[in-house]
């Protein structure tokens, strides 16, 4: 820490201070010359234009010059030298508070180390007399006991010794014991951390497969749902709409499919005859609103026959249903017996149960038997002439949505019907949309649309399908439009 600084303290030459000196005494001389020899001034000539033409003048006037050069140059390293100086105090003042500083920490750790060497030695010393004073101890108590040092020294050492092997075995055989544990805890834990990871994995599977399973059952249930509505509302439907679509899908493709018809046909006769023979049965004929039976045309009066117990009511049937419907004698017929007046009036005409029982008859007759109720109606086109019937046909809007195969369709329908065919492919779905809502009645042709257009009526309370407005076909026959606005007409 007694570091010797040695400060630079700039020299400062003593013959140039004195050549200096000697410089500015021979220029106060040069200068009192020149003033004794200078001329005096003619007040009538300008004495800037005056020039001393004497050698002398001049010599004195060079060395002017050059004594004025020296000087400024003497005084421009002077003061660079005074600078120079100055910043050499300043820097020297610096490190001098800097090594004050320095010193003042150093003194300041030397006294923290001397204080914390103190208090070891002190500890030490301590330590020391406790343990000298413990060894008195022991030495005093070995004396009070009588013990000979020389005696049992070697004997303690010896056993010191077995000792000291004694324990050198058992921990070299601990440290086996500790080392292959330490190795079975080892592999232990990478057992585990194994474990840890298949066990992640797994349940992650486990929460993939129970995600998965929610959706299925999810999915399930919706469709359970759908099952279960679309379940009811076939169940909600009635026979005749069945039948309608039955109608409509029939082509020459389909045929094949209607193979159970014969089926239908034997459960209806069948069903026809017990719901004629509940018609008039005494406990029942109160109760009943409609009745079955057979039509028995005598002397151009209508009656309704009870074939099971061959007795027979006066039947009313309307001019325009005469003019209508095909009333032949023996053909089936369902009649509305009023509760009140005990008349029963005609509602529908079954040619189909006639058609049946010949059909059965066929079957159990090996030869053909000529009768009128065999003879077959014959194709005809269908038309409409009741007056009424025209003239609701006559306010009605139909919209037929399909394509240009639809013309003979639509044609059919012309005559009755104010009528608009619009194509499902060609014209735009907004225009085909609001042409719906216009109408009246809508027709799709559904073999011949686009599933948007189904896709929107479903969407639509008064164009969803089951409703009276829009009405289904499948691959119609041309007057299937007008066997429909017959029956929409009927039951109105």
């Amino acid at each position: 820490m007694g570091r010797n600084i040695r400060m630079r303290v700039p020299i400062y030459k003593t013959d140039r201070e004195k050549q200096m000196m000697n410089n500015r005494e021979r220029r106060k001389t040069l200068l009192e010359k020149a003033k004794k020899t200078k001329p005096k001034a003619n007040p009538t000539v300008k004495t800037e234009k005056e020039v001393p033409t004497t050698p002398q003048f001049e010599n004195l006037k060079s060395q002017i010059k050059q004594l004025k050069q020296q000087l400024a140059s003497e005084k421009a390293q002077h003061q660079r030298s005074e600078r120079k100086s100055q910043q050499q105090i300043r820097d020297l003042k610096i490190a001098n508070r800097k090594l004050r500083q320095e010193k003042q920490v150093a003194l300041a750790e030397a006294d923290a180390k001397l204080k914390e060497n103190l208090e070891k030695i002190k500890l030490k010393k301590t330590k020391l007399y406790q343990a000298k004073m413990h060894l008195e101890r022991e030495q005093a108590f070995l004396d009070s006991v009588g013990w000979n040092q020389s005696d049992e020294l070697s004997t303690l050492l010896a056993k010191q010794s077995k000792l000291a092997a004694w324990w050198a075995v058992n921990y070299l055989k601990s440290a086996e014991i500790f080392t292959h544990q330490r190795q079975t805890c080892a592999s232990l834990k990478n057992k585990d951390r194994q474990l840890q990871k298949e066990n992640q994995r797994l349940k992650e599977e486990l929460k993939k497969e129970k995600q998965k399973n929610d959706r299925l059952r999810h999915q399930l249930h919706e469709l359970n749902a759908s099952i279960h509505a679309t379940n009811e509302e076939l169940r909600s439907r009635r026979a005749e709409i069945w039948l309608e679509h039955l109608i409509d899908y029939l082509t020459p493709t389909t045929l094949s499919q209607y193979d159970q018809l014969e089926t239908l046909n034997r459960k209806l006769l069948q069903t026809f005859k017990v719901a004629s023979k509940q018609s008039f049965s005494s406990n029942l004929n109160q109760q009943l609103r409609f009745v079955y039976g057979y039509l028995q045309v005598d002397d151009g009066q209508f009656f309704i026959y009870d074939v099971n117990h061959e007795t027979k009511h006066s039947l009313i049937i309307s001019e325009h249903q005469q003019a209508l419907m095909n009333l032949e004698d023996g053909i089936a017929i369902k009649a509305q017996r009023n509760v009140m007046t005990d008349q029963y009036t005609l509602v529908r005409i079954y040619p189909v149960i006639n058609h049946v029982r010949l059909h059965e008859a066929k079957l159990k007759t090996p030869k053909k038997v000529k009768s009128q109720a065999q003879t077959t109606i014959a194709d005809e086109r269908l038309s409409i002439v009741d007056q009424a019937k025209l003239n609701w046909l006559a306010a009605q809007r139909i919209l037929v949505v399909g394509n240009k195969r639809a013309q003979a369709f639509v044609d059919t329908l012309k005559p009755y019907v104010e009528v608009k065919l619009m194509d499902g492919y060609e014209d735009h779905p907004r225009q085909i949309f609001i042409a719906m809502k216009a109408a009246d009645y809508v027709f799709i042709l559904i073999d011949s649309v686009p599933h948007a257009i189904t896709d929107y009526t479903k969407t639509q309370s008064d164009l969803a399908p089951g409703g009276r407005k829009v009405q289904i076909f499948r691959n119609p026959q041309p007057d299937a439009g007008l066997a429909r606005l017959n029956y929409l007409y009927a039951t109105k």
